[in-house]
């Protein structure tokens, strides 16, 4: 993993390090109090919301069955901008809600033309601000839809300790619906804290869909000066952007320390029992508003439903370009995972070679995808062409952002396993690599992160466009979305999406029955 992270950061820290002696192109890239405080308020509405859906949904989901709570991590797998931008069809040119927005409002609040008399529009910038907030407010809710799993697994997870007799116990006594909600946050409000910051740190680097929204946050700020400086200034970005690296490097030691807590000893598979309770109305109209919803609006949006068939004829090649990377790094991260949970099941100098792949992994990972990219295009552009023009960059650059994801699957599944079940595979199958695989039984739950790892590469942009040209056959599928995204091609944009829904549906599917499969060791 280490390797990984090296080879895509690589040149940008190597151009800090020589900063003093390179030339400058004279384009200011420079740090403002505006961008902090953007970036600030914005992530903080982004968490607000996502945290006032996922606490009371993920304290409703740790009363599940562990496979039945999976279900809640949907959003995740599908692309961060699908709410974004399913509800924009809402606002569409031509819808009610459109117009209402393209009209504006004047003066005293009588509407007005967009069209003036000589024929040029009549509302601009200066007097019409309403789709550019009506764009950043669907922005930061489209990401709050995508993010509030990350706030419920992390209360789901924790809150299964809290036990059920307490508030039977407050129920039986007479106490009301409100007495038992002020136990439950009084319970529980340090988890939703965690995953509050959590989903902090992740949003903080994310650049779409806000830099469709033009909000102009740090990381899209950083997006923008990639763009405008030559290869050889990047370095200036990373200097510029200490902010989010500080944030990346106190949120992976966070988490590194937190693993080192859990340790491994304690046994036991994560989420033990459950009842067979359901997510309730909250957790099903979150992911209705997250996932089913949007995949309904950008289906009405459609004119036509030929237009599921031919958006390939576009599609086609950046679509196989995208799914070969995506395999790539879902076999990759897979590896991760299976390496991490034998290294550290063997201990010794692989178990902290495992303990350092984490926490550079996830550092790695709450870095902004454009630094990753940009600095992986600057490393590779050194190589031999065939070699710089193949699948391997991407492939490596994606497995720097997402392959934090296998080292912790990893550690999960090492930290989550009985000391004493380990102690019988040793004695009976022995301690080779193909004993220890058939041993373990729980293959399907790696193969699981491959497939959770491959859906991430898929709908991957941000160090995608760092990458590959904008073109529309070679830039992969990354750049298309990103291009419908920019210029209102809804017809094809609607198509698009309900695609990615459906693969990311079926992959979330095949990983939730993956992680039902072989849920204990294959020892007999």
């Amino acid at each position: 993993m280490a390797v990984v992270v090296g080879l895509a950061l690589a040149p940008s820290l190597l151009g800090l390090l020589a900063r003093a002696d390179a030339p400058r192109s004279g384009i200011p890239v420079s740090l403002s109090a505006r961008d902090l405080w953007t970036t600030a308020w914005a992530v903080g509405a982004i968490v607000l919301v996502a945290t006032l859906i996922g606490w009371p949904v993920g304290w409703r989901a740790s009363r599940l069955a562990p496979g039945r709570g999976l279900v809640l991590l949907l959003p995740l797998l599908l692309p961060s901008y699908l709410a974004y931008a399913g509800w924009g069809t809402l606002r569409a040119p031509g819808t009610w809600l459109g117009d209402l927005l393209l009209r504006g409002f004047a003066g005293g609040g009588a509407p007005v033309s967009p069209i003036g008399p000589s024929g040029a529009p009549a509302v601009t910038a200066a007097t019409n601000a309403l789709p550019i907030l009506a764009s950043r407010l669907t922005a930061i809710v489209g990401l709050a839809l995508w993010g509030w799993p990350i706030v419920a697994a992390v209360v789901g997870a924790g809150a299964r300790a809290f036990p059920s007799e307490a508030l039977d116990a407050l129920r039986a006594d007479g106490a009301t619906a409100r007495a038992r909600t002020f136990v439950v946050m009084c319970a529980t409000w340090h988890l939703a804290l965690l995953g509050a910051l959590l989903l902090a740190l992740v949003v903080a680097g994310s650049a779409v869909p806000l830099h469709v929204a033009q909000l102009d946050t740090l990381a899209i700020r950083a997006w923008r000066w990639l763009d405008e400086l030559p290869p050889g200034e990047h370095w200036r970005v990373w200097w510029a952007c200490w902010p989010l690296l500080l944030v990346a490097g106190v949120g992976s030691v966070g988490v590194w320390r937190a693993a080192r807590a859990r340790g491994g000893s304690d046994g036991g598979h994560a989420g033990g029992g459950g009842s067979s309770a359901g997510l309730g109305v909250l957790g099903w109209s979150a992911l209705g508003a997250s996932v089913l919803a949007p995949a309904m609006l950008a289906a009405w949006s459609l004119k036509s439903a030929s237009s599921l068939r031919r958006v390939w004829l576009v599609a086609w090649g950046p679509a196989w370009t995208s799914a070969a990377v995506a395999v790539g790094v879902g076999a990759l991260a897979a590896a991760l995972a299976a390496l991490t949970w034998r290294a550290l099941e063997r201990g010794g100098p692989g178990a902290r070679a495992a303990r350092v792949a984490m926490l550079v992994a996830v550092a790695a990972s709450l870095v902004p995808g454009v630094l990753i990219g940009s600095s992986a295009a600057r490393g590779w552009s050194l190589v031999p062409e065939w070699l710089a023009d193949s699948w391997l960059p991407v492939v490596l650059a994606h497995a720097a952002r997402f392959g934090a994801i296998g080292v912790v699957a990893g550690w999960w599944l090492w930290a989550t396993e009985p000391r004493e079940l380990r102690d019988v595979r040793a004695l009976e199958v022995g301690g080779g690599w193909r004993a220890w695989w058939l041993g373990t039984g729980r293959w399907g739950d790696i193969l699981a992160a491959g497939i959770v790892v491959a859906l991430l590469s898929l709908h991957e942009i941000e160090s995608a466009v760092m990458l590959r040209p904008a073109s529309s056959s070679g830039g992969g599928l990354a750049w298309l979305m990103l291009q419908w995204l920019h210029f209102a091609r809804l017809e094809d944009l609607s198509a698009g999406m309900l695609w990615m829904f459906g693969v990311g549906v079926v992959g979330a599917a095949a990983s939730g029955w993956l992680l039902g499969r072989n849920r204990g060791a294959a020892i007999p």
